[in-house]
This record gives C-alpha cells, structure tokens and sequence, in this order.
C-alpha cells in the first residue's frame, strides 16, 4: 500500500508540472530606422531599415522599436523564451553584429553616439538570424509588467570602416515571445514597475515567501493567501500602497483572494512615503498646539488578522466589521514618520513609515487619509 501510494503521488506532480507548462508564443512586428553620418561634412540623416559600412565616406547606425507589447502579450505574464529575428544581406560572410542598450538622445547625432556607447548586449555573426540573449528578455519582461509598452535595441556594425563588412536587413524585423499563458501570476512591483523582492503565500498556518515573479497553477474559485512584504524596499522610501487583481484594486495587506481564472494575475505595488510631515492643532492667531488629533490612515499596520493566525496587517477603507478602518488619538503636533511606533491599547503597535503625497480623495474606491 505504502508503495502505491508514492507512485501516484509522483504521478501527480508530473502531470502538475506539464500543464503549468503551456505557453503561446507570439510574433511582435517592430519598426526599423538608420542614422547615417556622413564624416566629410560631419551631418547626420535618418531613414528607415538600412546598416552599411564604409561607403561613400559615411557611416551607419540603426535601432529597432517595438511600441505594442501590450497588445500582443497580456499584462504580467512570465515570459520563457524571447528571440530577436532579423535577416541580413551584403558582403555579410565574416561580418559582426553589435546589439546594444541605448538611451534616444536629443537630435540625430546623441542618438547616433548613444547607439554606439550604450551597453553592449551580443555580438553575433551577420549569418545568424534568430538572436536570443538575457539582456533583451529581461527588457521585454519588464515592459510587460510595467505601464511601459516599448522596447527597443540599437545596432550597429563591428567595423563601420569597410565595405567588405558592409549589411543590410528588410524591414521585416521582429520579436517572437514566448510566455506561460494558463498560469496564475504574482508580481510585486517598485514605483518604476520593477519586479523585486519576496511575496509571501499562505500555506496552512505559515507565511511561504518565494522570489518574484512565481506562478502558480489554481483553478477558478480558489483560495489564495498573499502578503505584499511591510518593509520597504530595501534602499528606498518606497512601501506597500496596493494589491491589484486583474484590474481590481485592493488595499489591505495581506488578503485572502479568489481566483477567477487560470490567467489572473495578482501584482502588489510600492510608492514612495514621505516621513517630514506634521499634523497638527494650531489656536488660531499664534503658535499653540494644542489637544489631540485623530488621525485615520488606510496603510496603518494596526490589526492582527484572526484569518491569518493573528498576522499583523494594515485596514484600508473598509467601513464595518472588527478590521474597519479607525481614527486614532495621536497628541499634537504629530509626526507619522518611518520610526516612532505609536501605542493603540491592546492592539498591535507600528510606525506609520511616513504617508504617501497626493491621494485623491475624489475617486470612488480610491484610498485616502482623514482627520478629525
């Protein structure tokens, strides 16, 4: 019996294994340009889709844009695989591609130099049509799970100087990305749409901190415990501000979601606080501070979660309920910085970690911080 049980337990974790699997991949047409220097007159032109090398006394650059990530790969997929195609043409036998990172500079000739200084991602054979390298995968993983919606790559010719090395390519250049399509995404994000840092998951009675991005393959209507991490981004004043489900906002901190289909994606995201902020009661007509304040902050680190084996979590705006938001007594004046941990009675005690600037209290749904 013990035996047969142990086959179908691993049998269960293959078949798991091979449907967390699946992929789509998809072909993103980009847009080509060139920047042709002529060194005789020191000018600069651009066009479209050209490399050359040493003729006529100029010399090329070219970069590639893709500006339509998002309508061809869903937000916040994993990718697995991403490949530059190109194809060259020329006295190409012996020549080397370089592909670079390059920041666009303010006219034709910083664009043109930025190409040729920016990091240096793959040198590749002219021959070869198919690219794949870290650096562009990670580029395009960004764009897909930040509001960015471009990528893009510049080229260049190892030797500009000679027309034996001299390349062309048509303008049909793109990316083919392959991503996991029929997994449940978390993420957690900087103010950047950087991934960093560990999201935990609920498992039994513990907290399970894993590395993001992590996918997980759940069916629809499950349960999901996620904690966003409660300290801030290492190096940064940047904290928790929001979980985002699909396109559903939610602000308590941890949150026991439900799924809805195999494609959610669950993305917690950081923002910067600011700790310089005094609250205060001033007797109007001098400089008096005087009494109390209570003060209400959706982000305020305050109850421990019976649901979650009392871990400690912040309220949002919810509005009845033991977990509801609440005003507390604070002496003015008062400072909600990143280190003064207040007293609340019974009820766990926490800094405030400095509050967020402009909320808008306007938007319905939106969370916003209120004094009486």
């Amino acid at each position: 019996m013990k035996r047969f049980f142990t086959l179908v337990f691993v049998f269960l974790i293959y078949i798991s294994i091979n449907v967390a699997q699946q992929t789509y991949t998809v072909d993103i047409p980009g847009e080509s340009h060139f920047i042709k220097w002529y060194s005789h007159d020191n000018s600069f032109v651009s066009g479209s889709g050209y490399l050359g090398a040493g003729v006529n006394g100029y010399t090329w650059r070219s970069y590639i844009i893709w500006n339509n990530i998002h309508s061809y790969v869903p937000a916040n997929r994993q990718l697995a695989e991403v490949k530059f195609i190109i194809t060259w043409a020329g006295h190409y036998s012996t020549a080397q591609i370089e592909y670079h990172d390059f920041s666009f500079g303010v006219g034709l000739p910083q664009t043109y130099s930025n190409i040729g200084t920016g990091t240096l991602w793959s040198t590749s054979p002219a021959t070869i049509t198919e690219y794949s390298f870290t650096q562009l995968t990670d580029k395009v993983q960004a764009a897909v799970n930040g509001s960015s919606n471009e990528v893009h790559i510049g080229i260049k010719n190892q030797n500009e100087q000679d027309y034996n090395y001299y390349v062309s390519f048509s303008y049909n250049v793109s990316l083919s990305v392959t991503y996991y399509s029929d997994q449940i995404t978390v993420i957690q994000v900087d103010k950047d749409g950087t991934p960093f840092g560990q999201v935990g998951k609920r498992q039994g009675t513990d907290w399970i901190y894993t590395d993001v991005p992590f996918n997980l393959t759940l069916s629809p209507g499950s349960n999901l415990g996620l904690q966003s991490s409660q300290a801030f981004k290492p190096n940064t004043n940047q904290k928790y501000w929001q979980w985002i489900q699909n396109e559903d906002v939610v602000i308590p901190n941890h949150q026991n979601f439900t799924t809805i289909s195999t494609g959610d994606y669950f993305k917690a995201s950081f923002y910067p606080s600011y700790e310089g902020v005094t609250i205060q009661n001033s007797l109007e007509g001098t400089s008096l501070n005087i009494g109390n304040i209570n003060f209400a902050d959706p982000w305020y680190i305050d109850y421990a979660d019976p649901l979650f084996g009392n871990s400690v979590r912040n309220r949002g705006m919810k509005e009845t309920g033991t977990d509801a938001l609440q005003y507390r007594s604070r002496t003015s004046p008062f400072y909600p910085d990143n280190t003064t941990v207040y007293q609340n009675g019974s009820d766990p005690s926490h800094s405030y970690q400095g509050v967020f600037l402009n909320q808008d209290y306007n938007v319905p749904g939106q969370p916003y911080y209120s004094v009486q």
